[in-house]
């Protein structure tokens, strides 16, 4: 059983903004994160938020204080059946996670560094620009 009472969640979402993906599938990608990271930190540590703008992409982060992903694991972590929530996971969060992100012309990464937790993030194009990476915005 998991206690999340003794976990703490810094949000620091300073960039704001309309990105080319329905709220439902942000939603989804972003709760796979913030879940994959408290099931890494089992209940115990920090999870932080943030977002920032860069150049023309929102950038949106989600870091825990668990154990990391090992270096040799990172490669297959957004492969189809690589479960990274020990018995329950399935495998596909961070799968659909990223062909839904790459759908929407997106990024999604994870940055490391063994024993002191990993750092997820997901770049969107931003809705503003006319043009933005390949896609153009209808007229209104």
């Amino acid at each position: 059983e998991v206690n999340f009472s003794e976990s703490e969640v810094v949000k620091e979402l300073k960039a704001q903004g309309q990105v080319w993906m329905p709220k439902s599938m942000f939603r989804q990608v972003m709760k796979t994160l913030i879940q994959n990271g408290w099931e890494a930190m089992r209940g115990k540590g920090k999870l932080a938020l943030g977002s920032e703008r860069r150049n023309g992409f929102i950038r949106v982060e989600v870091q825990d204080s668990g154990s990391g992903v090992s270096p040799e694991k990172l490669p297959e972590l957004f492969e189809v059946n690589f479960p990274t929530g020990g018995e329950s996971g399935t495998g596909v969060g961070l799968y659909l996670s990223k062909l839904v992100v790459g759908a929407h012309k997106g990024r999604i990464g994870c940055e490391n560094e063994e024993g002191k937790g990993a750092l997820f993030w997901v770049e969107l194009p931003l809705f503003e620009e006319k043009i933005v990476h390949g896609l153009q915005r209808s007229p209104r």
